[in-house]
């Protein structure tokens, strides 16, 4: 998962380079606005799917088996109840995404309301609570102050043309990917880049029926009024006309002469662009199983300097205490966590489950699998024991990480096999 964040905000960062140096300037603003619409969704789908289609070299790596845990030592009660360590990075990236898309939700609650209370004369609504015109989805609010100005329908041409193109479901879908990806700064670059060419796409109507000279004196002049009074986390949803944030560009693309249709070809260097990004992917993943294959070299617990060790073992005792302790960790774990599934209970099941898994280089545990489960003849019995090794497989998984195995003084994977035996505790009355 980190590996696929890391390659989303690269991809987008070198997605984001590109338009910058080779489109933002070009008056193709429909084709740069799906230009901009699609960056996100192909630097993250890139690095999803090409590994889907990288070849897949096999790694052998011998099994070491641990100790048997038996689960039988003292009464349990059935119910499945995973307990494992909170990982304090995802809580945070919950709780910030969260502060974001409350605020966009207040933001968006806010505008609604301006809208609902606006006096309603044709297809505009004039509000006492704004102070600049903006456009929100398909509603063009203005301030009752603007009622009688002579550029009101020059706004009015401007501010149409968003909702014409359904500009607020594009801001909306940037809002929106902002909260989720809000640790990519390249997203939020983006946004900014979509709301310029929102704005130049409806500059271009608007100057049908005006000069250049009174248009750009109109927006010089906004430049120093007073903008749209909506939150910072709701201005993603809505297009206002005075932004001085954009002023300075859109008054120079309104001077730009039309881009030469032969620049159009420019936009096929997103072609290479992207198969590049698509190579790289795929040979990364490669290349990252060559490289954990080299460093997972055949060797038992006796050819390691240091075992998998949970952070309550001491890094600084003897090989032998570290290994005690490893295997000591892993069942309190699994003793103190299993719970007997409802239905494994209830059919009172016995047996051995053998569960196969691997502690990465950093420590955490990868590929948990089934080696040889519970199996029954019984068609209720077999599927109450596929619950159970599933159930087991899911234990294994949920393990805290800890310090990652060491060998020559590096960082190394291994795979082990743990034994799980299963004892029917005495059931409650």
């Amino acid at each position: 998962m980190s590996n696929l964040i890391i390659q989303f905000v690269v991809y987008s960062g070198l997605l984001y380079l590109s338009y910058f140096l080779l489109f933002k300037h070009l008056s193709f603003y429909q084709l740069n606005r799906v230009v901009l619409l699609g960056i996100p969704i192909a630097a993250f789908l890139v690095p999803l799917l090409a590994p889907l289609y990288s070849p897949v070299l096999p790694i052998e790596i011998p099994n070491i088996q641990l100790l048997e845990v038996t689960v039988a030592q003292q009464k349990i009660v059935h119910g499945s109840t995973l307990i494992s360590a909170p990982n304090w990075l995802v809580i945070f990236y919950y709780a910030v995404t969260s502060v974001i898309l409350l605020g966009i939700g207040r933001g968006l609650f806010k505008g609604f309301t301006i809208a609902r209370k606006a006096e309603v004369i044709g297809t505009i609504r004039f509000s006492k609570m704004v102070e600049s015109p903006f456009t929100f989805f398909n509603v063009i609010i203005i301030p009752n102050d603007l009622k009688d100005k002579q550029e009101l329908q020059t706004i009015i041409n401007h501010e149409n043309v968003h909702v014409a193109q359904k500009h607020g479901i594009d801001n909306l879908y940037y809002s929106l990917l902002s909260a989720l990806a809000w640790f990519n700064p390249f997203v939020h670059l983006l946004a900014k880049e979509l709301r310029q060419t929102h704005e130049c796409l409806a500059d271009e109507q608007a100057l049908k029926n005006t000069s250049r000279e009174e248009y750009a004196m109109l927006l010089l002049s906004s430049a120093f009024g007073k903008e749209i009074q909506l939150s910072p986390m709701a201005m993603g949803t809505a297009s206002p006309f005075f932004n001085s944030s954009l002023i300075k560009t859109r008054i120079k693309m309104i001077y730009k002469e039309k881009s030469s249709g032969l620049k159009l070809w420019s936009y096929l260097a997103l072609v290479p662009l992207l198969a590049g990004m698509t190579l790289m992917s795929c040979s990364k993943t490669e290349a990252q199983t060559v490289d954990i294959e080299k460093q997972q070299e055949a060797f038992e617990m006796n050819q390691v300097e240091q075992v998998p060790l949970f952070t309550d073992c001491d890094a600084n005792a003897s090989a032998e205490e570290q290994k005690m302790c490893f295997q000591q960790g892993i069942k309190n774990y699994i003793g103190n966590n299993f719970r007997y599934p409802d239905a494994a209970y209830n059919l009172g099941l016995e047996g051995k489950i053998f569960v196969e898994f691997i502690i990465d280089r950093s420590g955490e545990v990868k590929e948990a699998s089934i080696k040889r489960g519970l199996q029954f003849d019984e068609a209720d019995k077999q599927a109450a024991a596929e619950e159970t090794n599933n159930y087991a497989v899911k234990l294994v998984k949920g393990m805290p990480a800890m310090s990652p195995a060491l060998k020559d003084g590096k960082k190394v994977a291994m795979k082990f096999v743990l034994p799980i035996q299963l004892k029917m505790p005495p059931k409650e009355d």
